[in-house]
């Protein structure tokens, strides 16, 4: 039967399918009047906390099978701050200490948590961002993107162009509009993932994490 923190954590994925679409829906609806909501932020902070809770599932399923740490308050998921190299990680046995025997029952699961972190690609720096984001008492802001390569603007009939040689100071065409920015970033993640391109990636990736980890 499969474990229930694994079942679990696969419940979340699939709940955190549906709120990023809410999520979608909200955000679209603030950069168009150019103002955060809180609401935003509350539906945003809920789902990546999600998605934490997903891995901190696995970790307790994967210590349940395979490790021999009796009090489930001191385990949780491995990950590496940005600061934290390889061979710190190896060194301070981060694996070992937050899930302890799993590098000895099955080595080939200590070596995948270790291809996540952020020192095997750097492709993968997201993932100290949204664990920092997710720690005890971390606020998640909102702040506008500008356009640095040009301005939108709003033709009268309704369209929509992207002009790279005009600044936001310039010369328009008369019966314009322009606006200074077109997304969000979120704060303590570097450019170029906007928030949304940020909360998609995450949902994607963890997914497919939590969905590995289940079948191990």
């Amino acid at each position: 039967m499969e474990d229930k923190h694994f079942r679990q954590a696969l419940a979340l994925i699939k709940g955190s399918k549906k709120q990023l679409d809410d999520i979608e829906a909200m955000y679209r609806y603030c950069l168009n009047k150019k103002e955060i909501d809180d609401d935003l932020l509350v539906v945003i902070k809920n789902y990546l906390e999600n998605l934490r809770s997903s891995l901190e599932y696995c970790a307790q399923g994967l210590n349940e099978k395979y490790g021999v740490c009796k009090d489930k308050s001191k385990v949780s998921f491995p990950y590496a701050k940005v600061m934290v190299t390889k061979e710190h990680f190896i060194k301070r046995k981060y694996i070992e200490n937050r899930i302890p025997g799993i590098t000895d029952s099955r080595p080939d699961i200590a070596n995948y948590i270790e291809s996540i972190q952020h020192f095997s690609d750097p492709r993968l720096k997201w993932f100290p961002a949204f664990m920092s984001l997710t720690n005890t008492n971390k606020h998640i802001e909102l702040t506008p993107h500008e356009k640095f390569e040009g301005v939108e603007m709003k033709l009268p009939s309704g369209a929509s162009i992207v002009a790279k040689s005009i600044s936001g100071t310039g010369t328009v065409p008369r019966g314009t509009t322009t606006t200074q920015w077109d997304e969000f970033l979120i704060k303590g993640v570097d450019w170029p993932l906007t928030g949304i391109e940020f909360l998609r990636h995450c949902q994607g990736a963890i997914s497919g994490v939590v969905q590995q980890m289940a079948k191990m």
